[in-house]
């Protein structure tokens, strides 16, 4: 009976995620950068591995840059920054299916500020570097 139970959790759980997910966004043509400094554990002990962007979905929306990246974890995220605040926030959370496919929920972060050094930091700069 116990050995039920537990398989019952976890496709329920299944479930809940995969309702939870908004979308399945097919990137065009991407163009993954690593983001330098993400790599170091001594950035961030948070995060355990590189970030890297699409630089082909980079969109200047005046102060505002809108891009995906790939996390630390190998997860999907749609990021906004503002380049003049240091500012950054998700837009979208997900995992990858493939290379050019990632499944989605839209999320609604708030802004928060990228403290020099720090992995979220790396991300930031590099990202306001297309802008200039």
């Amino acid at each position: 009976m116990k050995l039920l139970a537990a398989p019952a959790f976890l496709i329920g759980l299944f479930i809940s995620f995969s309702s939870a997910l908004a979308g399945i966004l097919e990137l065009d043509n991407p163009a993954w950068e690593e983001v330098p400094g993400t790599a170091d554990p001594l950035v961030d002990e948070q995060f355990s591995g590189s970030a890297y962007v699409d630089v082909n979905s980079l969109v200047d929306n005046g102060e505002i840059l809108t891009f995906d990246m790939v996390g630390s974890a190998g997860d999907y995220v749609r990021m906004e920054v503002d380049c003049n605040t240091s500012e950054f926030r998700a837009l979208r959370l997900g995992f990858f299916e493939s290379q050019t496919r990632a499944e989605y929920r839209e999320v609604n972060d708030p802004w928060q500020v990228a403290s020099e050094g720090s992995y979220q930091g790396a991300v930031v700069s590099f990202v306001c570097s297309f802008s200039e």
